[in-house]
């Protein structure tokens, strides 16, 4: 993390707004990076926990696009607005944009992901599933679509905790409520469908 926290004025502002709009669970709000230690605060930002549409939300500003994802851990200490739906699900799938070196480490071996058959959607994501009922809503070209709708993110995950969409902060006013209402709503009509029989 950038220790001059350059997110720090427009994340408060947002904070105070999803106040507003959608009351805060956990008002002491944790800090997004869970390591112990007492300079924490100077480098990380607080989590909002809310409610949204019946869905526990959370919402934070990381230097990983996903807990556990390391593709682009330590890229100049980047920061990443995440939200997040928590439910359980049974899936484990993470979908990110293909880029140029997921290619070429696919054609000399070194990666593999799962192709749903649907070339544009293959080219334009890279994809991790590691179960077949994860290979199986990936395919689906309902669910296809809606990953589309998210676009544009850097990780887009459902996982047991629920489901995760990460982008890249490079502008404040992608830390506002006009910004990211819209994603969460799309957010959450896929929670819908993926939680669904």
């Amino acid at each position: 993390m950038n220790l001059e926290k350059p997110w720090a004025k427009p994340y408060q502002s947002l904070l105070v707004d999803l106040d507003r709009t959608w009351p805060a669970v956990n008002p002491t709000r944790r800090l997004s990076y869970q390591k112990v230690d007492p300079f924490m605060a100077l480098y990380t930002y607080r989590v909002f926990e809310g409610d949204f549409g019946g869905e526990r939300l959370e919402v934070d500003i990381s230097e990983f696009p996903d807990p556990g994802y390391t593709f682009l851990e330590g890229a100049d200490n980047v920061e990443y607005l995440r939200l997040q739906l928590r439910q359980k699900l049974p899936y484990d799938i993470k979908i990110r944009r293909e880029v140029m070196i997921d290619r070429i480490r696919k054609a000399i071996g070194l990666d593999w992901e799962f192709q749903t058959g649907n070339q544009e959607f293959d080219k334009e994501f890279f994809i991790a599933a590691r179960t077949d009922r994860g290979k199986r809503l990936l395919v689906d070209p309902t669910f296809q679509s809606s990953v589309k709708g998210l676009s544009p993110f850097t990780v887009l995950g459902i996982s047991p905790t629920g489901l995760f969409w990460s982008r890249h902060i490079s502008d404040k006013s992608q830390l506002t409520i006009s910004a990211i209402e819209p994603v969460l709503g799309r957010l959450h009509q896929m929670l819908q469908y993926v939680s669904g029989p």
